[in-house]
């Protein structure tokens, strides 16, 4: 037999039921604070700005070639599913970029498919991008570090792809990735 509690409120309104779990190996205790009044959140009302899911993409040691003016994608990219509507996504990247000699210029930019459609740039700035390197003096080789919060328009169970491009200010040769290292693409779904 599972022992249950129901409160029903004073005027009409609704009732809270606390239910013990049905096997008897299933001990579960819940601890209120003794110091604070406090709100319950759950699993389908999470408060604003809580962070509801984590997933990551990662390239390891692949360099991936840039030679034009126009954006192209890189190999880095990661697949999100928000479980509710109106999230945000906050995206965190890494990368090494390398201009490949001396008055060169890389700009890296962040792409978003919504749901296997088209990708389409949602970085700012006049280059449409989030990164600019260059040196007039010598090659650049740096890492290359983006965090954008987004707030794409999708319906919930829709997957969402970010995904990094790169163009040139000129028609020339620059890299990210390689250099022996792990690209990474963190992608968290934000409570609106």
């Amino acid at each position: 037999m599972t022992a249950k509690i129901k409160l029903n409120a004073a005027s009409g309104g609704g009732s809270f039921s606390l239910q013990a779990p049905s096997s008897s190996s299933n001990a579960r205790v819940m601890t209120l604070p003794d110091t604070a009044d406090g709100t319950i959140l759950t699993t389908t009302n999470p408060r604003s700005g809580n962070i509801i899911q984590v997933v990551q993409g990662n390239v390891v040691d692949n360099e991936h070639q840039f030679t034009t003016t126009s954006f192209a994608a890189s190999d880095l990219s990661a697949t999100i599913t928000p479980v509710f509507a109106s999230s945000k996504i906050l995206i965190h990247t890494t990368q090494v970029l390398d201009t490949g000699a001396a008055g060169r210029q890389l700009y890296l930019g962040i792409f978003r498919s919504i749901a296997g459609g088209t990708y389409t740039n949602i970085s700012g700035g006049t280059q449409a991008s989030n990164v600019g390197a260059y040196s007039s003096n010598a090659r650049l080789i740096e890492t290359a570090v983006i965090i954008k919060l987004d707030t794409p328009s999708y319906s919930v169970g829709q997957a969402i792809t970010y995904k990094i491009y790169g163009k040139n200010s000129g028609s020339y040769e620059t890299r990210v990735g390689g250099q022996q290292t792990e690209q990474l693409m963190v992608l968290q779904e934000v409570a609106a």
